[in-house]
């Protein structure tokens, strides 16, 4: 089947969306965050674009991005082929390390490009992951509400904080409860998998559970208390959405130990 072209944005601003190749997690540890974030500030830096807003999952990235210098389409290859290639030699693996096509959406007015931002800053709280967006270490919110925390240069706040106020202090209270009021996020690209699923969805679900144990998604592999992880898993297993090769995936833990839970 022939692919769609690209809808060209007016304004240059796109909603961009990474994923790894088959459901695959793209960061395992904090260095390979620190290293995709190191890889959009230096192509930032040479003038190819303007990020307004980012947020690195386990395994696809969301990015509220302004073409500059250069193409969108050029700037995302080069953006996966840098860390790709960090990662292949990190892990001694070789392959695709993103799913061969990001998504993408044209950004055309303030209302959407707004509401982007917010639902981009969400998603771990939609997952389940954190209770705010504020508790999420790889995302780009606490560089708009603390702008003491000045370590991007590639990351442009001031666009969007603009749009709430010219005055800084008022504009980051402003964006505060704008991304804090609980409302309907609007419907964005979002990860799913071959089937149409939403990645998001089964997290959350997952996540719900977890949450009653006092775990999460990212805590899961490291918890100690094995009795904990038994009656997590065992409650797990009875979601039919799931199969156990992908909570393995999902969990980062031996498929065999999940599957030996009754």
């Amino acid at each position: 089947m022939a692919r769609c072209p690209r809808v060209i944005s007016a304004t240059g601003i796109y909603h961009i969306m990474f994923r790894g190749i088959n459901r695959m997690n793209i960061f395992l540890d904090d260095r390979d965050n620190e290293k995709f974030i190191d890889v959009l500030e230096s192509m930032g830096a040479q003038g190819e674009y303007d990020i307004y807003a980012y947020c690195l999952m386990k395994n696809h990235v969301h990015l509220l991005i302004k073409e500059s210098g250069d193409s969108i389409s050029r700037s995302m290859k080069r953006i996966g082929v840098s860390y790709s290639y960090y990662f292949n030699k990190k892990y001694d693996r070789v392959g695709h390390v993103f799913q061969d096509r990001y998504r993408s959406e044209d950004i055309e007015n303030e209302r959407y490009l707004l509401a982007c931002t917010k639902y981009i800053h969400n998603n771990p709280v939609k997952a389940g992951i954190v209770k705010t967006p504020e508790a999420y270490k790889w995302s780009s919110y606490n560089y708009y509400i603390d702008q003491k925390n000045e370590g991007l240069f590639v990351l442009n706040t001031c666009f969007i904080l603009d749009t709430f106020s010219k005055e800084k202090t008022s504009a980051i209270a402003a964006f505060k409860n704008f991304s804090l009021k609980k409302e309907e996020i609007e419907n964005f690209i979002d990860y799913k998998d071959e089937e149409g699923h939403k990645e998001d969805a089964i997290s959350l679900n997952i996540n719900s559970i977890l949450n009653k144990y006092g775990l999460n998604i990212d805590s899961f592999s490291n918890c100690q208390d094995k009795a904990k992880k038994h009656a997590a898993i065992k409650e797990l297993k009875d979601l039919d959405e799931v199969s156990i090769r992908q909570l393995s995936k999902i969990l980062s833990f031996d498929r065999g130990a999940i599957s030996r839970v009754k």
